[in-house]
């Protein structure tokens, strides 16, 4: 676990109803939790970042209670593991055990699989769960609603990144092929210049370092799109 001061070791332990971590508090080997917390509608939340493979971060807020979990918990933990597939794997697990929580939890899903026996209630009954029923409801399309908004803006966000990584990749395209054309009028203004082989040499072996930075420019190009 890393915060602003130091850097600890812990143990993570996940699984299909909460996510915890502990670490040791003396060469003992003797264990100390430092957090619990249960899978809510839309939480924890990952954050993976590119420039460093280890690294996985984990956001945790929740004010609502929602399923059980601690009013006002409020954490952010940057997690650094032992290898890539280490962080994919924790990353993966927390992904699946989440949406397997919002499956089983679902007031959208509950509602549509609702049995006939929910009928059978007393009107007593029948209205307190309707409206607790539909608070829940509320909640959770509102969440669906932010989270749609969210990737809606990443995705544009991508697609910017697409459309300059593209023009940059365009310019470049062009600038090496003005700087080939240009060793090439050169090369061939020396041809009359005999006396100058090594002059010619040297340009010959740098227009053929250009091609061959242009090819693979190209090809890490396609491995990209």
């Amino acid at each position: 676990m890393i915060d602003e001061r130091e850097f600890r070791e812990g143990t993570l332990i996940i699984n299909s109803k909460s996510i915890k971590l502990e670490e040791k508090v003396d060469f003992s080997g003797k264990k100390k939790e430092v957090f619990c917390c249960k899978y809510t509608i839309g939480h924890p939340r990952l954050d993976i970042t590119s420039n460093d493979t280890k690294m996985l971060s984990i956001d945790y807020h929740d004010e609502d209670d929602f399923y059980g979990s601690e009013k006002g918990l409020n954490f952010s933990l940057d997690l650094r593991t032992l290898s890539r597939q280490s962080r994919d794997l924790i990353a993966l697990s927390i992904r699946c055990f989440s949406a397997l929580n919002y499956y089983k939890n679902s007031q959208i899903i509950n509602t549509l699989n609702k049995d006939e026996k929910d009928l059978e209630d007393s009107p007593l009954k029948k209205s307190k769960k309707e409206k607790d029923t539909v608070t829940q409801l509320l909640m959770e399309v509102d969440y669906v609603k932010r989270e749609l908004y969210e990737q809606i803006s990443v995705n544009k966000e991508l697609e910017e990144e697409r459309n300059m990584a593209r023009k940059q990749f365009l310019d470049l395209e062009s600038e090496m092929e003005q700087t080939i054309e240009g060793y090439r009028i050169v090369l061939e203004d020396q041809e009359h210049s005999p006396e100058d082989t090594q002059f010619r040499a040297e340009f010959r072996n740098q227009l053929k370092l250009n091609e061959t930075l242009q090819k693979e420019k190209n090809q890490l190009a396609e491995e990209n799109m």
